[in-house]
C-alpha cells in the first residue's frame, strides 16, 4: 500500500469529491488522479525512470502535487528544499543529494545560476522557458493517454515500502540542514497516524498549509483549500483574501503555523469580526504561547483548538484540545510552567532524558535507559521513538540524534520539556537555548510566556548576551520604560530588557525565535 493506491481508491470512491482548491481553481479527485498519471506518462517519455530524484521549487498550489504525485508514481523520488533559507542553504541541499532532475516555474529557473543547480542534466518548466522543456499534460485534463508515445502500456511504478517517495530537509537552524528520506511506507505510516490522531471526516473541507497533512488529507479523501501564503509576513489584502477564501469555500477546519493565526486574528481584530462557521482549529509548526491561544479562542468562538506538536523527524508527537484545559493549567503557562503540549500520541513511544547537549549517547539495553530516563516533573531532552519517526538521515551523520535501546532507534528532538505527574507534556524551549546560573539551567519558553503575558508585548524572547541575562520584547506601546519596568519586577532571571520592532523568526514556519540571528541583531545595536 501507498499514496497513489489510496489516490486511486478515492478517485473511484469519490470521484467527482474535490480534491484540491487553489485560488479560482479546483481539482476532483479524479482529475487529480488522470493528471498526475499524465504527467507520470509524459516523465517517461523524456527518459526520467525510477530510482532517479528530482528537485522540484514550485509554490504550494494544485500544480505542485499533480507533478509529486506524477513523479512517484513512476518510482521517482521528489526532493523539496524551503527556497527562502537562502543560496548557500539550497546549494549545500542539492549537494548533498545530487538530483538528476530540476522541475520548476520559470522564476525558480533562476536559481540555475547556482552552479550545482545549473549541471543539473534534465530541466522542465511549467511554462516555457529557454534551457528547459515545458510539462506537456499538465493542463491537459480533459485528455486521456493510454500508452505512452513510444507504444508502451502505461503502469505505476511499484514501489515496495522502502521506495524512497520524498526528500527534505531540516531549517538547519541550530546547526547543518539535514536530509530526511521518507520512502513510500514510511509516508502511509505516517498518514495512518496523522488519521488516527486527527480523525479527519468525509465532510470535512480543511485550510492547510502544511504539505505533509495535506498529503494525508488526499489519502483520507477529504477537501484541502491551499493557499499559497503562509499569511505570516502579508500585506493587510492577502489576509483578507484568504480569510474571504475560508468563507467562500465553506472551510470548516484550518491547519497552519501559529504565524498564520497570528496575522489572522490580528486582521480579524481590526475589522471588528469573529469567523463562527470554523469548527477545527489545528496549530502546528511552532510554540502556542498563552496570549495566541487567547486571541484564537476570542476570534473563533465555535471551534476547538488543537496544538499538535512535531518535528520534522516526527510528526506528530503530542496533542491537545485547548478548550478543555483546565484554569489551573492556563495558570500554570501564564506564570512561565512551559507550554502545554499535551498527551503523547498513542503511535509514539515518548521519554524525558538528562540534557546532554551535544554530547553523544548510547546505546543502552532496555534496564539502563529505564534507569537513565527521567521521572515525573524533571527537565530534560525530550525523545521519541515509532514508526512515524525518522531512523536516519541521508548523511548517515546521525550519531548525536539518534541512539538505540536495544534494536530499537530513538530520536533526539533537541527539544526541551518535562511530563508532569499525569503523563501531559510540557515544552521548555530547545535545549541549545538553555542558560545555565550557578546550579540551576534556565530554559526560555516559560519567561517567553510571562513576557507576553502583558497585553503590549506581541513577542518574547530570553537568551544570554555577553553573560547578561536579557529579555527582548516586540512591542509598538509608546510607554516602553515603564512597560520593560513592570516586566522586570514581575520576573526574576532577567539583568536587562531591550525593545524591538521585530524579533527576527525563522524562515520556514516564521513561528520559533531566530535566536543566533537576534543575537547578532542586538550585537550590532
Amino acid at each position: 500500500m501507498n499514496i497513489i493506491e489510496l489516490l486511486k481508491m478515492n478517485s473511484k470512491r469519490v470521484p467527482d469529491k474535490v480534491a484540491l482548491v487553489h485560488k479560482k481553481t479546483k481539482v476532483s479527485y479524479r482529475e487529480l488522479n488522470d493528471r498526475s498519471e499524465n504527467v507520470g506518462r509524459f516523465f517517461v517519455d523524456q527518459g526520467v525512470y525510477p530510482g532517479q530524484k528530482a528537485l522540484l521549487l514550485i509554490p504550494l498550489s494544485i500544480d505542485l502535487y499533480v507533478i509529486y504525485l506524477g513523479l512517484i508514481r513512476i518510482g521517482v523520488t521528489v526532493v523539496l528544499i524551503d527556497t527562502s533559507a537562502g543560496r548557500d542553504y539550497v546549494e549545500a541541499c542539492v549537494k548533498s543529494v545530487s538530483p538528476e532532475i530540476f522541475i520548476a516555474t520559470p522564476k525558480a529557473h533562476l536559481l540555475r545560476m547556482i552552479g550545482v543547480i545549473g549541471r543539473i542534466g534534465k530541466k522542465f518548466s511549467t511554462t516555457w522557458l529557454p534551457g528547459s522543456k515545458v510539462i506537456r499534460y499538465l493542463y491537459d485534463k480533459d485528455k486521456q493517454y493510454l500508452d505512452t508515445e513510444k507504444g508502451e502500456k502505461f503502469r505505476d511504478f511499484d514501489a515496495g515500502f522502502d521506495h524512497p517517495a520524498l526528500i527534505t530537509f531540516t531549517s538547519g537552524s541550530t546547526g547543518t540542514a539535514k536530509g530526511i528520506s521518507r520512502s513510500h511506507g514510511f509516508l502511509v505510516n505516517q498518514h495512518r497516524t496523522i488519521s488516527r490522531t486527527l480523525m479527519p471526516k468525509d465532510s470535512d473541507i480543511e485550510l492547510n498549509t502544511l504539505p505533509i497533512f495535506t498529503l494525508s488529507n488526499l489519502a483520507s479523501g477529504i477537501t484541502t483549500v491551499i493557499t499559497d501564503t503562509i499569511a505570516s509576513h502579508s500585506s493587510t489584502s492577502a489576509t483578507r483574501d484568504i480569510v474571504k477564501q475560508v468563507q467562500q469555500e465553506n472551510v470548516v477546519q484550518i491547519l497552519a503555523a501559529p504565524a498564520f493565526y497570528q496575522n489572522i486574528v490580528d486582521y480579524l481584530e481590526t475589522e471588528k469580526k469573529t469567523m463562527d462557521s470554523i469548527k477545527r482549529i489545528y496549530i502546528g509548526g511552532g510554540p502556542i504561547f498563552p496570549n495566541l491561544l487567547k486571541k484564537i479562542f476570542s476570534k473563533f468562538p465555535k471551534a476547538q483548538v488543537i496544538a499538535v506538536y512535531g518535528s520534522t523527524e516526527a510528526e506528530p508527537i503530542a496533542h491537545i484540545c485547548m478548550n478543555s484545559v483546565s484554569q489551573k493549567m492556563r495558570e500554570k503557562m501564564q506564570k512561565g510552567d512551559g507550554l502545554l503540549a499535551g498527551k503523547p500520541i498513542t503511535d509514539i513511544t515518548l521519554a524525558i532524558i538528562p540534557d546532554m547537549g551535544q554530547q553523544q549517547i548510547g546505546p543502552f539495553t532496555h534496564d539502563e535507559f529505564s534507569k537513565f530516563s527521567l521521572s515525573a516533573m524533571s527537565h530534560g531532552e525530550i525523545v521519541v521513538t515509532g514508526d512515524h519517526v525518522q531512523k536516519a538521515y541521508i548523511s548517515g551523520d546521525e550519531k548525536k540524534e539518534k541512539f538505540k535501546v536495544g534494536r530499537t532507534i530513538w530520536h533526539r528532538t533537541g527539544d526541551a520539556g518535562y511530563l508532569d505527574r499525569q503523563g501531559y507534556l510540557w515544552l521548555s524551549g530547545r535545549c541549545c537555548a538553555k542558560i545555565i546560573r550557578g546550579d540551576r539551567t534556565i530554559y526560555p519558553f516559560g519567561l517567553e510566556a510571562a513576557a507576553m503575558s502583558f497585553a503590549e508585548v506581541r513577542r518574547a524572547a530570553f537568551l544570554e548576551l555577553n553573560e547578561i541575562t536579557a529579555m527582548v520584547i516586540e512591542t509598538d506601546t509608546k510607554d516602553a520604560r515603564s512597560l520593560c519596568q513592570k516586566i522586570k519586577l514581575c520576573l526574576k532571571d532577567i539583568d536587562t530588557i531591550h525593545v524591538v520592532k521585530k524579533i527576527p523568526l525563522d524562515k520556514r514556519h516564521h513561528s520559533k525565535i531566530a535566536y543566533a540571528r537576534l543575537k547578532k541583531m542586538l550585537l550590532e545595536l
